[in-house]
């Protein structure tokens, strides 16, 4: 027996930028009203949704890519420090901007 296909739903993004997610994916997902979800953008430039009332046993795999070359741990390293360095900036940036426009 052939393996099923998955549904493809469509969502369509309100004026308020508002799309309901089908109902069998928040059954799947176990949303309720108020969950919050966070949007990851993949290495692939896709986007997906990831349910923040989840454990982190649930995301065991997720960004798993078989056609990618695995990091060794000197690369994880980097990539943690980079991104470290970026965040840091990123919350500086607006004092920075103030610092500079107050000049």
């Amino acid at each position: 027996m052939p393996a099923s296909v998955p549904a493809r739903d469509t969502a369509t993004v309100s004026s308020k930028g508002q799309a309901t997610i089908p109902k069998h994916i928040r059954d799947q997902l176990k949303l309720q009203p108020g969950s919050k979800l966070r949007m990851v953008t993949l290495h692939n430039g896709r986007i997906a949704l990831v349910p923040r009332t989840g454990t982190a046993a649930d995301i065991i795999g997720f960004l798993h890519d078989p056609d990618r070359t695995p990091m060794s741990i000197a690369e994880m390293e980097e990539a943690i420090a980079d991104n470290w360095a970026y965040s840091a900036t990123r919350g500086m940036r607006s004092w920075i901007d103030d610092e500079e426009g107050a000049s």
